[in-house]
């Protein structure tokens, strides 16, 4: 499934419907992402594969395009920069 590169409203909105079905929804960040080489992915998770993604060139470009009312968690999976839940 190819990434769909998605803005700040975009994300909002793809967030406020994925919560609609799912307990737990939220937002992966990573660094150098395969498909998008030398930028921040933030990659939303909603209980299956998700194709939306935000880009930035550096973390706090990313971090500002992400949707409010998240929570940073404090610990991250291996290979993630950043774990951000909307609770």
């Amino acid at each position: 499934m190819p990434d769909e590169i998605i803005d700040r409203g975009m994300a909002s909105m793809v967030q406020t419907e994925a919560r609609r079905t799912w307990q737990v929804v939220g937002w992966i960040v990573s660094a150098d992402d395969p498909g998008h080489p030398g930028k921040f992915v933030a990659r939303l998770l909603c209980g299956r594969p998700s194709p939306y993604v935000l880009l930035g060139d550096t973390l706090t470009e990313l971090r500002a395009q992400l949707p409010a009312g998240l929570s940073r968690q404090p610990v991250e999976p291996e290979g993630a920069v950043e774990l951000w839940y909307a609770l």
